[in-house]
């Protein structure tokens, strides 16, 4: 087990997240509980774009541990790239109860808002042009 954890922070450092990913599965092999493992995966498949199999590994991390605030926040980020805002917001949320304090919290809390707003007003905007096209005869 330690060799391949070694081989993956080997694989990781070089950014060969595929071979990385391969390394840490093989850990999952024989340790199935790793929280470690389970989230350092999820940090490689949502660096490498892979964003449902990034929220199964996070998903675990808050099984096997329910206070990892960290897992908590990246999950948040991975509905966020998901365009799951209200997923996002309530995984941060939930991050920011069990660390009030955590790095990057309030930002990324504030921005899932932001990002929220715009997408209501775009649809509430789309609202209006659909009823003065229709009042228009279209």
């Amino acid at each position: 087990v330690e060799l391949y954890e070694y081989l993956g922070q080997c694989y990781l450092a070089k950014k060969d997240y595929n071979n990385a990913i391969q390394q840490f599965r093989e850990v999952l092999q024989y340790n199935p509980n790793s929280v470690e493992t389970q989230y350092m995966l999820g940090s490689l498949y949502l660096e490498s774009g892979a964003y449902d199999a990034a929220a199964r590994a996070f998903e675990t991390v808050v099984q096997l541990n329910p206070s990892h605030a960290g897992a908590m926040l990246e999950l948040s980020i991975v509905y966020e790239k998901q365009k799951d805002l209200i997923k996002a917001i309530a995984a941060c949320q939930q991050a920011l109860l069990i660390q009030p304090e955590l790095p990057d919290g309030h930002r990324t809390l504030g921005r899932l808002y932001v990002k929220l707003g715009k997408q209501e007003l775009e649809q509430a905007n789309a609202k209006i042009e659909v009823e003065a096209l229709k009042k228009l005869g279209y």
